[in-house]
């Protein structure tokens, strides 16, 4: 059973009832100087990187209009409620970066709501908007569960999207009067979302496209309530390169993802701007990462494009190249990389004899700018040769070669890529022995590897002390 209710009767004996706000400083006008926004996310999971996208232009909208961000919890549904993932939401967004100013709100329970999936029900077909006043009392005599709806008219709403411009859409060709009050005594989403944007004053709704159909059936409650409704603008679709839907069961969906597998999160957040629009982008001007506040800055909301933005993954990967980089160039930053690097060595190579100095950890964090996009890649195998001894002392080499080329190196003066290059040639054609075999001994001597960087690029890279250090213990 459900009952239509007239409004001015809800105002008083609903609204009052369940719509309490604990004190936030909160002002209930309208701020038309200073915007207000708020990302609602639902506590029945992780924060993926849609719900990450909509909580960054939402704080960049603000920031740079010295506006108010408000983190707002929905869950109404009680039921889908995940235990830890509020806390878990929170330190997502510190960890991207994005403070709010107000909220969570520890609010009543009755006002926890749960953003509902954008899928379609078969229509309500209206049957208890004209039950007498005497059935009503005898169904609620009867204990029948009942809801309260809203009445809805054949109006078609029009609205101007901030980013897909003219919208309009006539609710009630294809629903029936939504409930606003459960039976349970929660209201749902809708009708809490109205009610919260408005005592928080919210001035703009910034959301998903998938919210954008119900955006018609919330003016209408505002028009009910005689409240002026916020600004909507509804953000695309963020989808795979290939333009196929972003599933949740792909990998790299979940924020806790991206922080599990090495991304740092200015890299994360560019790789969102670079791909959802928002900036102006000057063609071949390549990739250059911006702080929150250069964001700011330059954030705006008509260059967010309709289409849906297109995951590229090697712009997040060069995104992460460019972060490290960063890093690189601040001294404690610097020095962070260094210690996180060095706590991978050991627990990667525990029991083996390491070559970990600051000096070589940090020569290689320069080194590696260009050709790894994660720190935890330089622990990996691949790279061991760069942290311990090579095991493998059973090579087929000449010991007098190897003498003669020792000898030869310790006397190089500028121990770089290129000169070492040009030294190795000469001493190839002076010893009669061809260069490709050379390079392959000394490969075997410093990493013993089959493959990796160039045997110059190697001996540069471990510096003159340890390269020489490795020739002599294969010569002894």
């Amino acid at each position: 059973m459900s009952f239509v209710f007239n409004f001015d009767i809800m105002r008083l004996n609903i609204i009052n009832r369940l719509l309490v706000l604990p004190t936030l400083n909160v002002s209930k006008r309208r701020y038309a100087e200073r915007p207000r926004v708020r990302f609602a996310p639902s506590p029945t999971g992780y924060l993926h990187l849609g719900g990450l996208r909509t909580a960054l232009y939402n704080y960049l909208f603000a920031k740079s209009r010295n506006g108010v961000f408000i983190l707002r919890i929905e869950d109404t549904d009680q039921t889908r409620k995940v235990e830890g993932s509020v806390d878990a939401l929170i330190k997502d967004l510190e960890w991207a970066g994005i403070e709010y100013h107000e909220g969570p709100e520890r609010r009543l329970n009755v006002l926890r709501r749960d953003a509902v999936k954008s899928q379609r029900v078969p229509k309500y077909d209206n049957k208890c908007r004209n039950l007498s006043e005497q059935e009503i009392k005898d169904k609620i005599k009867a204990g029948v569960p009942y809801c309260i709806r809203f009445k809805l008219t054949s109006d078609c709403q029009a609205f101007e999207d901030l980013i897909f411009g003219g919208i309009a859409y006539d609710v009630s060709m294809n629903e029936g009067d939504p409930v606003l009050m459960k039976s349970d005594g929660f209201p749902t989403y809708h009708f809490a979302n109205v009610v919260d944007d408005h005592l928080m004053a919210v001035t703009h709704v910034l959301r998903g496209v998938e919210w954008q159909i119900s955006t018609t059936k919330h003016l209408l409650i505002y028009r009910a309530f005689g409240w002026t409704p916020p600004r909507f603008g509804h953000l695309p679709l963020i989808v795979n390169a290939d333009g196929t839907k972003l599933s949740k069961r792909q990998s790299d969906v979940k924020v806790e993802d991206y922080k599990k597998n090495g991304i740092y999160p200015l890299a994360l957040v560019n790789y969102i701007t670079l791909s959802g629009g928002g900036f102006d982008h000057v063609p071949g001007a390549g990739v250059r990462l911006k702080d929150m506040d250069e964001l700011a800055e330059e954030f705006q909301i008509d260059k967010i494009s309709s289409h849906p933005s297109r995951l590229n993954p090697d712009l997040l990967e060069e995104c992460n190249r460019l972060e490290i980089k960063r890093q690189l160039q601040d001294e404690k930053l610097s020095k962070d990389l260094s210690s996180k690097l060095e706590k991978l060595i050991e627990t990667k190579y525990p029991e083996q004899k390491k070559y970990v100095t600051e000096e070589h950890i940090k020569s290689v964090l320069n080194w590696a700018t260009a050709r790894v996009t994660r720190i935890e890649d330089l622990a990996s195998s691949e790279f061991g040769f760069l942290w311990i001894l090579p095991s493998n002392t059973e090579i087929d080499f000449d010991r007098n070669l190897l003498i003669k080329l020792l000898d030869t190196l310790e006397r190089i003066e500028r121990f770089d890529q290129e000169n070492l290059k040009d030294r190795l040639r000469e001493f190839s054609s002076t010893n009669n022995v061809k260069f490709p075999t050379l390079m392959k001994t000394l490969r075997s001597v410093l990493s013993g590897l089959k493959e990796g960087p160039g045997v110059a690029e190697m001996m540069a890279l471990l510096g003159k002390a340890q390269s020489l250090e490795r020739i002599k213990a294969v010569i002894r």
